[in-house]
């Protein structure tokens, strides 16, 4: 199941502080899916870099993988 509060990380970008996405979020923790949404928003300006290089070590490790 999911944990009982979700934290979500994203861009400042305005798509991601939209209506749709606070009526999901309303209706995630409604349905009882899990307790308390946060929504963490990354400063204005920041880098990818290290979101980037998780992502990037995280694929290297699944390519040599024969399963998931």
């Amino acid at each position: 199941g999911f944990p009982q509060r979700l934290v979500i990380v994203s861009d400042n970008a305005g798509d991601n502080k939209s209506t749709w996405v606070f009526t999901f979020a309303a209706a995630f923790v409604g349905a009882r899916h899990c307790r308390a949404w946060f929504q963490k928003y990354l400063r204005t300006g920041h880098s990818h870099e290290d979101v980037d290089a998780m992502f990037g070590m995280w694929s290297s490790f699944l390519i040599k993988q024969r399963t998931l």
